[in-house]
C-alpha cells in the first residue's frame, strides 16, 4: 500500500494555482444593526461586487445604508513616493514586526507618522486589504509601480516562513545599495550630458546668429562659394526660417528619451551600461594620472639622489 501511495504521489500532476477573482474598492455607509438611531459609519471595504460587500457587513452587525464603487482619481495619488522614502518604510516595518508590534497596528503607525502625503495614501491602501484577511504580499503586489515581483515573492516567502522581519531588513539593505548605485549612474551622466547640451547651444547660436552675418559678407563679395560653406549658409538659412522646429524638436527628444528610460527595460539597461562603463573609464583614467604622477615623482627623486626612506 506504501508502495503504490508513492507511486501515485510520484504520478500526480501538480495543479496549477489559480488566482481568485480581482477584488474592487467600494466606499460604503451603514449604522449598528442593533441601533437604528446610531451614528452612520463610513469606511472602505474590498470585494469582488457590491452584493459581496453588503454581505461582508451585514456579518460585521452593521445595516447598510448605501455602497457605491470608489471612484478612480484623475491624478494618482501615490505621487512623490521617493525610493528613499520606501527605505525608510520598509526598515521601520521590519524592526516594528522584530518587536512583536500586529502588522495591522504597524501600518496604522507608519500612516500616522508619515509626512509625505502619496506614502500616507499607499501605506492605506496597503492596510485595507490587510485588516480584510488579505496576505501581506498581496497587499503590496497591488502597487507594482513600488514593489516589483521579487520583493512580493521574498515578502510571500518571509512571511510563510515567519522570518518577515528578516526578509524586510535584507530588502531594504538591496533597495538602498541600488539607489545608491542608480544615484552613482546618474552622477556620471551629468558631465556627458552637459557637454552635449552646451555643444548643442553654441552651435543653435553660430547657425542662426554668427553665420547669417557672414553670409552677407560673402554676398558682397559675390564670389561663388564652395559647396561646404554653401551647406552651412542653407542650413543656418532653414533654421532661421523653421526656428520652432529647432526648438520643438531638442524638447521632443529629451521627452522620449525620459519616458523610453522609464517604460523600457532594454533601454533602460542599455543606458546605464554605457553610463557606468563612462564612470569606469572616468575612474580608471584618474588612476592612471596618479600613477603617472607618482612614478614622475619616485624618478624625479632618484634623478637627484634622494634616499628612498
Amino acid at each position: 500500500m506504501a508502495t503504490v501511495a508513492k507511486a501515485d504521489s510520484e504520478n500526480a500532476v501538480p495543479v496549477s494555482r489559480k488566482k481568485g477573482p480581482k477584488t474592487v474598492t467600494f466606499q460604503w455607509q451603514a449604522r449598528p444593526a442593533t441601533d437604528a438611531k446610531g451614528a452612520i459609519q463610513k469606511g472602505e471595504l474590498e470585494a469582488v461586487s457590491i452584493a459581496v460587500a453588503r454581505a461582508t457587513l451585514r456579518k460585521r452587525g452593521l445595516t447598510v445604508i448605501s455602497v457605491k464603487k470608489k471612484a478612480k482619481p484623475l491624478f494618482s495619488t501615490t505621487a512623490g513616493i521617493k525610493e528613499s522614502n520606501i527605505v525608510v518604510m520598509i526598515r521601520q516595518l521590519s524592526t516594528m514586526i522584530n518587536a512583536g508590534v500586529p502588522m495591522v497596528q504597524a501600518f496604522e503607525l507608519l500612516a500616522s507618522a508619515s509626512d509625505n502625503k502619496g506614502m500616507k495614501v499607499m501605506l492605506e491602501g496597503i492596510l485595507t486589504p490587510i485588516k480584510d484577511g488579505e496576505r501581506v504580499a498581496d497587499a503590496f503586489s497591488r502597487y507594482p509601480k513600488y514593489f516589483n515581483k521579487l520583493f512580493v515573492s521574498l515578502l510571500a516567502a518571509g512571511d510563510q516562513g515567519g522570518i518577515l522581519d528578516t526578509i524586510l531588513l535584507r530588502l531594504a539593505d538591496y533597495r538602498e545599495k541600488s539607489l545608491a548605485l542608480q544615484k552613482k549612474i546618474r552622477s556620471a551622466m551629468i558631465y556627458p550630458a552637459s557637454i552635449i547640451t552646451v555643444m548643442l547651444l553654441v552651435t543653435t547660436i553660430l547657425m542662426v546668429f554668427v553665420i547669417p552675418v557672414f553670409a552677407h559678407l560673402f554676398d558682397s563679395f559675390g564670389a561663388t562659394l564652395p559647396a561646404l560653406t554653401q551647406a552651412v549658409i542653407d542650413i543656418s538659412d532653414w533654421m532661421r526660417g523653421h526656428w520652432y522646429l529647432v526648438v520643438l524638436i531638442p524638447v521632443a527628444t529629451l521627452w522620449a528619451f525620459i519616458m523610453a528610460y522609464r517604460k523600457s527595460l532594454s533601454f533602460r539597461t542599455a543606458v546605464d551600461r554605457i553610463s557606468f562603463l563612462e564612470a569606469a573609464n572616468h575612474r580608471r583614467r584618474h588612476f592612471e594620472g596618479l600613477g603617472g604622477a607618482f612614478y614622475a615623482h619616485v624618478g624625479h627623486h632618484a634623478g637627484s639622489r634622494c634616499p628612498h626612506q
